[in-house]
């Protein structure tokens, strides 16, 4: 027996077959790895845009109801309700920057039927354009006053 045949192949990592490759590793965050493109498509579409959106504009609705629901009683916290709701808007807005830019990559990554990544490559085009239109309607009402 020599000692060639003593040696087992041991399986490469992910993170070492993609150096291999000449690719970067994965990253352990997530929110990286949806900004690289590097999880799926439907993940990044379902669950990073769709249903994060959904939970965002549930989560201001509820918390600016409350806030005009209460103001007349408690001032306090009806400014407190605007304050939160002002803040998860910003915050909104940069989730909705982190979600297009993942979403695009994760588009371009696609490698299962290319309408779909074309469909979504299409939404994140609009998605934009209405995301600059809006912020350009809102800085020319707060630069009018």
């Amino acid at each position: 027996m020599n000692q060639e045949e003593n040696i087992t192949e041991i399986p490469l990592t992910t993170d070492q077959r993609r150096a291999l490759q000449g690719k970067r590793p994965l990253s352990k965050s997530y929110i990286a790895r949806h900004w690289r493109g590097e999880l799926s498509l439907a993940r990044t579409y379902w669950i990073n845009t769709v249903l994060l959106n959904i939970s965002f504009q549930f989560a201001i609705t509820m918390i600016g109801t409350i806030g005009i629901a209460v103001v007349h009683t408690n001032v306090w916290v009806g400014l407190a309700c605007a304050i939160v709701v002002y803040a998860g808007i910003l915050l909104w807005l940069v989730v909705g920057i982190w979600q297009l830019v993942g979403l695009w990559a994760s588009a371009t990554y696609y490698t299962g039927w290319p309408i779909w990544a074309g469909i979504v490559k299409l939404q994140v085009a609009l998605a934009w354009v209405i995301l600059f239109g809006e912020a350009a309607i809102i800085a020319s009402k707060l630069l009018a006053k």
